[in-house]
């Protein structure tokens, strides 16, 4: 349900700019919890490379950027720091 409202919401923000001819990046990045727990393929990942995909609008994926798979937790606690 609420991931549906995101996208109504983000459907009429894409309409609004290209109206306006203003280009749009969608860019995620994970939670503390996301990068503690390793979850790489996150609802948000997906969601949102699924929907830009779908809009024609340029996607950024910032979670291999911070998640790391296998770190102890003395690496993770420096990563979310």
């Amino acid at each position: 349900m609420q991931n549906a409202l995101m996208q109504k919401y983000m459907d009429k923000l894409v309409r609004l700019l290209r109206q306006h001819e203003i280009s749009l990046t969608v860019a995620v990045y994970p939670w503390p919890s996301q990068i503690w727990y390793e979850d790489l393929n996150s609802i948000h990942v997906n969601t949102w490379k699924r929907w830009s995909k779908e809009n024609n609008v340029k996607f950024i994926n910032h979670f291999p950027d911070f998640v790391v798979e296998g770190l102890e937790e003395p690496q993770k606690k420096m990563i979310i720091e």
